[in-house]
């Protein structure tokens, strides 16, 4: 039904819900979806009685199946399962993090170094208790380990004694050389990996924090000193075959460090993830029992249909009507309210309108939510975050282009203007009204990266009108457009 109404233009979309006496505001995808809605219950409300029974004892009698193959039979319908029903049935994903909750430091080779160090404060606190100078070092790894994400943890050095600090392969040991590692050894300045080494960062010393990050899908490991960031030390970070990478720590001659994986982090670095926060066993079940509710709302099947790997995928997505009960199950429901793009930012959606299973389970999972309380919490903290953080506003306002563009070049110029009035309503830019206004008349069709990041320094830069306008600077050709459609506006007012 969504296939023959998405090739209707917006207008037309618009006429057949005015006809119905729905409201026309949203993208079009909105659009879309709530008239598909509404010609699926006026199809229904036609059927007999008898019919609807029917339906109602086949589903009450489904059963939550996991999609784990290119081609599978389709589960039945799940459609109108009851909001109170429990999924009971585990349910699988692509855990983006391993180990227990309470985070700790243990031996590498625990054969070769358990003599030499000494544990303390739940074992987040090392020493190493060796007086030669020329001893081998002693490694530490964390009892967790990441196979994907942005995470991040810190160092604190409790003397001047030789430390190094990064990630490792899970499988890696310096006693049997196996595993990869990648790491900064603070007081020589050197970043160091398996067979390299070269200069790095600045000076550290004792009581100073050390920031280790590491972004799995950039492949990049950064590292921080007191805050101060000292730029990307590696770009070609790849787990090896075990697929999975552990926070480590080197430790020399009488060396004291204070691990941190988040409790109580000093210079917490926005868009990481800290390693202690994730749900125990037990919550990601119910976490799981939400996943399945929206996940079922408006997929029909038939049992006997088969679907291919496309369409597997598809199934195990929450869709846009399970979207849209969703927010409004969470109680956002003011049309420009900013909650569903929030939500999509920091579960890193990648495709309009829909969310993963991974990106559901691993996202709220992260954020220790497992039910629709905690997660109204939530956005509704993240909304305070942004409004007082530009630096945030910004990178949510960035992350909004790739999420409305999905593999396109550009955003669509209505979705772009609905985009802007939802995304940009806190930051009450002066002019917002009349660009939406010239981007109409100008017939623009879509809008490109350029563009969209551009207008958010454009806004900086001119907040509330455009008199101080420099025409020879490099902004992107519509804004010289738009300064000179602003000017023919105000002379039709004179």
């Amino acid at each position: 039904m969504e296939a023959k109404l998405n090739k209707l233009k917006v207008p037309e979309l618009k006429k057949e819900l005015i006809k119905l006496g729905l409201p026309t505001n949203g993208l079009k995808a909105d659009l879309v979806a709530r008239l598909a809605k509404a010609q699926l219950k006026s199809s229904k409300s036609d059927e007999p009685e008898k019919r609807k029974k029917e339906e109602s004892e086949d589903e009450d009698e489904s059963e939550v199946e996991e999609v784990s193959a290119p081609q599978m039979k389709r589960q039945k319908s799940t459609t109108k399962k009851s909001s109170s029903q429990e999924i009971s049935a585990p349910i699988s994903f692509n855990k983006l993090r391993e180990g227990p909750i309470d985070v700790r430091m243990v031996c590498v080779d625990p054969q070769n170094s358990q003599r030499n160090l000494s544990f303390h404060q739940n074992d987040l606190e090392v020493r190493q208790n060796t007086y030669d100078y020329h001893s081998n070092c002693d490694f530490i790894k964390a009892n967790v380990s990441v196979r994907g994400g942005k995470w991040y943890f810190e160092v604190a050095l409790q003397n001047t004694n030789y430390v190094s600090v990064g990630w490792c392969t899970s499988d890696f040991s310096h006693a049997k050389g196996t595993g990869q590692f990648w790491s900064w050894d603070c007081q020589r300045q050197q970043k160091m990996s398996s067979g390299d080494s070269s200069k790095y960062g600045e000076h550290v010393g004792h009581g100073d924090v050390i920031g280790c990050g590491l972004d799995i899908e950039m492949k990049s490991m950064s590292f921080w000193n007191n805050g101060k960031e000292q730029g990307v030390a590696y770009s070609n970070v790849v787990p090896n075959e075990t697929g999975y990478l552990v926070p480590y720590v080197v430790l020399t001659r009488r060396a004291q460090v204070i691990c941190d994986f988040g409790k109580n982090l000093v210079f917490p670095q926005e868009g990481y993830n800290k390693l202690n926060s994730y749900l125990v066993d037990k919550d990601i079940q119910k976490l799981a029992n939400v996943y399945s509710k929206y996940r079922d709302i408006g997929k029909e099947a038939n049992e006997e249909e088969t679907l291919s790997a496309s369409q597997a995928l598809e199934q195990e997505c929450i869709g846009m009507e399970g979207i849209m009960q969703y927010i409004s199950d969470l109680k956002f429901q003011d049309e420009d309210d900013p909650a569903i793009f929030l939500i999509c930012w920091k579960l890193n959606c990648k495709r309009l309108y829909k969310i993963s299973k991974d990106e559901f389970m691993n996202g709220w999972a992260i954020q220790k939510c497992k039910s629709l309380d905690d997660m109204k919490a939530a956005v509704n903290r993240w909304k305070d975050e942004v409004s007082r953080n530009d630096a945030l506003y910004k990178r949510f306002y960035i992350y909004m282009f790739d999420y409305l563009r999905e593999d396109k070049q550009v955003v669509g110029i209505e979705e772009a203007m609905v985009a802007w009035n939802i995304v940009l309503k806190e930051k009450k830019w002066g002019m917002q009204e009349q660009w939406i206004k010239f981007l109409t008349e100008d017939k623009r069709k879509g809008i490109s990266r350029d563009i969209w990041q551009q207008l958010w320094h454009f806004m900086q830069t001119y907040p509330e009108n455009l008199k101080d306008y420099d025409p020879t600077s490099s902004w992107p050709l519509v804004y010289d457009s738009f300064v000179e459609w602003m000017k023919k506006e105000e002379e039709k007012k004179e």
